[in-house]
Parts: C-alpha cells; structure tokens; sequence
C-alpha cells in the first residue's frame, strides 16, 4: 500500500502537536460536573397531582416520593418497587440518579 505526496500518513507525533486548550479555558461544565458528583442532587417530585398523589416524570422520582413517603405505598406502587428491584437496569438508572437503593431496599422488605 503506497502513499502520495497528496495524502502522507499521520504519524503519532503529528497528533502530539495538536494544540491543547490550558485548563483555564476549559468549559465551564467540566468543572460543574466535578462538584456535582461529590453531591448528588436526590430527584424530587414535581407539585402536579392527580387526586392526592404526585404524578411523576421518571422511575427515579417515584423511588425518591416512596423513600420519602413510606406510609402513603399502595399495592400497584409496592408492585412497581419489586420490577425496579429486580431489574439490573433500573438499579442502575435509580443509582445513577441519586435513589438510595439500599434504603430502597429495606422500604419495599419492610412494605411487603
């Protein structure tokens, strides 16, 4: 495989002389992500009701209303606890969003 004069391969120096941008130009969210992931923001409810319960946007507020609403679990919302506890994925979706799952945990053991 030859090469023109057109096209010359890139050699690992070539990108090593890439200009890179001081830390001080770095964008703003770079550094608002480190401090965020030191404390996590809990999702909360939105006021939008239906009746007297909160109608929720995501998997990740409901846990959080549960968490803070324990005496308030009915059946259909103990139901949805155990396929979010079940499932590797939503664990992960809730965990990535601030959910304590082990006190997720002992809320839908000691509801059942």
């Amino acid at each position: 495989m030859g090469f023109s004069s057109q096209n010359p391969p890139v050699l690992i120096d070539a990108v090593a002389m890439e200009p890179r941008v001081p830390p001080t130009q770095a964008p703003a969210t770079a550094t608002q992500t480190q401090t965020s992931t030191s404390t996590p923001n809990l999702p909360r409810v939105k006021s939008r009701l239906e009746g007297d319960r909160p109608v929720f946007d995501d998997d990740a507020k409901f846990a959080a209303w549960c968490c803070d609403n324990p005496t308030k679990l009915d059946e259909k919302d103990r139901s949805l606890l155990r396929s979010l506890l079940q499932s590797k994925s939503d664990r992960e979706y809730l965990r990535i969003h601030g959910v304590d799952l082990e006190a997720l945990t002992k809320l839908f053991r000691s509801a059942a």
